[in-house]
């Protein structure tokens, strides 16, 4: 792309299939594991709570699988209780087609513009692990510290 290394349509292609075909694995494993979600103890989730997942599939289908498709990391939670909630694979397509084209082109779009900054971000990346590891431990000290100074005002 920027780089000239591959082409934007083959790649779009690829991106869009995969996360489709990902999407669909885990709507599929929400559809066909329903009966193994109510038998994990830890998380505890009745037959109650399926319930009220499948309300609120049937209410706001599009607006919960778009937040799905924004939130990196627990999208793929959202795409299983699509499944859990019995929502019919043909609208789950629906809602998920155009969602997918749209996140696939502009995470393209953004890695073709940004291409060139590969050559660079090795520098950057050092000083924002570097700035992680040495922010991270502080913040939590300050952290603790304005939570026992509070603590100790509420007994007083």
């Amino acid at each position: 792309m920027s780089l000239g290394i591959v082409s934007f349509v083959p790649t779009f292609l690829v991106v869009f299939a995969g996360d489709l075909i990902s999407d669909s694995f885990y709507f599929w494993l929400g559809s066909r594991g329903r009966q193994f979600v109510e038998r994990i103890k830890f998380l505890h989730i009745s037959s109650a709570r399926l319930e009220k997942v499948e309300q609120h599939f049937k209410k706001h289908p599009g607006k919960t699988l778009l937040i799905s498709k924004a939130s990196y990391g627990v999208g793929s939670l959202f795409l299983v209780a699509a499944g859990v909630s019995k929502m019919a694979y043909q609208k789950f397509l629906e809602y998920i087609t155009p969602m997918n084209a749209v996140r696939s082109t502009i995470l393209l779009l953004i890695g073709y513009y940004l291409g060139r900054a590969v050559r660079y971000s090795d520098d950057y990346l050092g000083y924002y692990t570097l700035g992680v590891i040495i922010l991270l431990p502080i913040g939590y000290y300050i952290f603790r510290k304005i939570r026992d100074i509070r603590r100790y005002k509420s007994l007083s």
